[in-house]
């Protein structure tokens, strides 16, 4: 995430004094939404707005509390690559051992 979206998002957090549990009450809702709108006949834009708020509560609630979620989606990419490259398909954990 760039500084300024984060730096967007904490202001947003800030102006209206959100909190973990509420921000987490929001992402489920919005989960809701994003169902909604891929099990109907909503179109891409419908659901991509759906993805998008999606996307900036979950960031919301990254940064409240302090993590760069940015970086955090970096190292599930690579892990998935690792998983990729299994032969098995078994987990590749964060230490790159594969359970």
């Amino acid at each position: 995430m760039s500084n300024l979206e984060q730096w967007k998002i904490s202001l947003f957090n800030s102006k209206h004094n959100l909190t973990e549990d509420q921000q987490f009450k929001a992402l489920v809702e919005e989960v809701g939404e994003l169902s909604e709108a891929l099990n109907t006949e909503a179109s891409d834009e419908e659901v991509a707005e759906e993805i998008a708020d999606v996307l900036f509560v979950a960031r919301s609630l990254a940064e409240l509390r302090g993590i760069n979620a940015s970086m955090q989606l970096n190292e599930v990419i690579n892990e998935n690559k690792e998983k990729d490259r299994s032969k098995d398909g078994r987990k590749v954990t964060k230490s790159g051992s594969i359970d």
